[in-house]
Formats: C-alpha cells, sequence, structure tokens
C-alpha cells in the first residue's frame, strides 16, 4: 500500500500542475498504511506519530488534513459548476440516484446551512434519524440563527427525527431540537422573512420550546417562550405608536399568534385558558389600531398594552441555557 501510495504521489507531482502538487501534499503515505492496518504508536518523547520506521509530525497530519479537505470542498465546487453549465451531466450523474438525491450531497447540504448562519461545524454524524452537530462556537448570540440552521437540515434530510448540536469541549448535554418543532417553525419563519428586516424571537418560539423542555418543567418552558412573543408583541406596537404606520402590523401580530398556537400545540393541555386571554388582547388590540387615527380610542389601546405587559411580568424570565458557549453576549 505504502508503495502504491508513494507512487501516486509522484506522479501528481509530476505532473506539474499546481493543484495537483497542491493535492499531493496532502497524501502522507506512511499515515495513510498505519490508518489501514491500526499500526499507530505514539512517541511521547519526540511527540511524533510512527508507523514501522516512518514518523509523521501532528501539524503535518494536520496540514495533510486541511489541504485534503480544502481539495475536497474545491472539487465539490467545480463539480457543482459543471452541472449547472452542462444538464446531460447532471443527467448521467443523477441517473442511479434516489429520487430525493444522493444522500452524501444531501447530508452536505443540511451541514452548510450551519456555516450559512455564521457557524462553524467541528464535527457531525448522521444516523437512525438523528442529527449530532458540534460547533466550534455556538453562543446566546448565535442561538437563533443555529435553530435556523437546524430547521433547515430537515429540509435535506427526510428521515431526520431530531437534531442535536453541542459546542466543541462542553461537558453539557446536547442542544436538542426535535423535528416536530422545527415543522411547527418553519411556515412561521417562511412569512416572518418577508415582513421582518431582523427576524423577532417569536419565529422561534416553538424550536426554542422544545430546546428548554428538556431543562425544565413545560409549564415553565412555555411560560419562557411565551413572555418573549408577548414582548416582541408590545415591541411592535411601541414602534406602531412612535412611527403612526400601520402597514403590515396586522399581519405581524396575526402571526406572533401563529407562533403561539402552533407551540401550544407541542406543550399539550394546560395551557389553553393562558393562551385564550393573550389571543384575545392581541385581537382586540389589532382591530383598535387598524382604525383610522381619528376613530381611534387611546385609552382603550392603552389599557390592552398594559394588559399584555401584566401577562408579560408574570411569567418565567429566559435563563441561560446550558450547552451553549459561555463567552458570548446575552
Amino acid at each position: 500500500m505504502v508503495d502504491t501510495v508513494a507512487s501516486e504521489t509522484r506522479r501528481l507531482v509530476a505532473d506539474g500542475h499546481p493543484v495537483l502538487q497542491d493535492a499531493a501534499q496532502a497524501i502522507l503515505p506512511a499515515v495513510r498504511n498505519g490508518a489501514a492496518h491500526e499500526d499507530f504508536e505514539w512517541d511521547e518523547d519526540r511527540e511524533l506519530i510512527c508507523v514501522g520506521e516512518d514518523t509523521t509530525a501532528v501539524e503535518d497530519l494536520a496540514d495533510g488534513i486541511e489541504r485534503a479537505y480544502a481539495f475536497m470542498v474545491g472539487f465539490d465546487c467545480a463539480l457543482m459548476a459543471l452541472r449547472a453549465e452542462m444538464p446531460e451531466l447532471a443527467s448521467f450523474l443523477d441517473e442511479s440516484d434516489p429520487p430525493q438525491g444522493a444522500r452524501a450531497l444531501r447530508e452536505r447540504s443540511a451541514l452548510n446551512a450551519f456555516g450559512s448562519n455564521g457557524l462553524s461545524v467541528h464535527d457531525w454524524r448522521y444516523e437512525r434519524g438523528r442529527l449530532e452537530v458540534v460547533l466550534d462556537r455556538w453562543g446566546m448570540d448565535s442561538f437563533y440563527p443555529g435553530l435556523q440552521a437546524a430547521m433547515w437540515t430537515y429540509r435535506f434530510l427526510e428521515n431526520l427525527e431530531e437534531v442535536a448540536v453541542s459546542v466543541r469541549g462542553s461537558e453539557s448535554d446536547p442542544v436538542v431540537v426535535s423535528r416536530l418543532a422545527l415543522d411547527a417553525m418553519f411556515p412561521v419563519w417562511d412569512e416572518a422573512r418577508t415582513l421582518f428586516p431582523v427576524l423577532p424571537a417569536f419565529v422561534f418560539m416553538s424550536a426554542e420550546y422544545s430546546v428548554r423542555i428538556a431543562r425544565s418543567h413545560h409549564d415553565v418552558a412555555f411560560g419562557v417562550v411565551l413572555r418573549l412573543a408577548i414582548r416582541n408583541t408590545l415591541v411592535m406596537c411601541s414602534s406602531f405608536e412612535e412611527s403612526g404606520k400601520s402597514d403590515g402590523l396586522a399581519r405581524c401580530l396575526a402571526l406572533a399568534l401563529v407562533a403561539i398556537r402552533k407551540t401550544e400545540g407541542l406543550s399539550g393541555d394546560g395551557q389553553g385558558v393562558r393562551v385564550n386571554e393573550i389571543e384575545s388582547l392581541i385581537y382586540r388590540l389589532t382591530e383598535q389600531l387598524a382604525k383610522p387615527k381619528r376613530e381611534r380610542v387611546p385609552s382603550v389601546a392603552r389599557y390592552l398594552l398594559q394588559k399584555l405587559a401584566n401577562l408579560h411580568d408574570r411569567l418565567p424570565a429566559a435563563s441561560p441555557i446550558s450547552g451553549l458557549s459561555v463567552d458570548s453576549g446575552t
């Protein structure tokens, strides 16, 4: 095996093409042979990986892995570009794939969702309906982008049942989001992105409830996310009062109610009375604010807003979520 790998390396170098020469540097024949036959030994004194009489420095191994990964990503990008330019090639390559597409491509697309949301994937595993992702960092300041990434994973992995996300080096249990919660979140997210320049917390309400239910009593978990949704409602109404513009306000408030109802569906029995009261207040508030300015009764709007604020204050405040990076903002 060493001779074969070494000869291939020499052929790449001899070709003279810069890309092939760079690829050759990612090939470490001794390490490849050791991996095949489980012959690795660690020389603690010299801090070298030994395979028989051959040695490899950890730095060289890390560099080889990085080069190999970069080569693979570059190849994937080139292949995607080529497929776009040559439909006949795409048809030929996809001929033996299942209808939903090749699993490797679907998994890579799912993982890319984290990168698109500013999160770096350190490691991952997908089996038996569970996607486990290890991020380099994930804190409260990037909590919602992480939930958004999780939401996109199930769009690519049809048999996905839950996403478990952890932070590299953390000893806490992973943050787990169920597919049911992500299904409930998607239609809210899909409409919200046409209404808000920055998505409010209620958009992620179902997924956040799924996360918090594993760490606290369901009444507390539901209360926390409900408080966030009410706060968003108060902010939206406050912005309306300051600007006087009602464009889209009714849709925004209605969408907040959709998020609340969908999350209530996940929580089971016991939340109906509280949700009904909030729903009634928001409906009455929407009617009041939708009237022409001369027909509005300011005291009624203030009364309804105060009632919502009182409900908000009686609900539990959000607590830190174990498993996230501790060096982040809040």
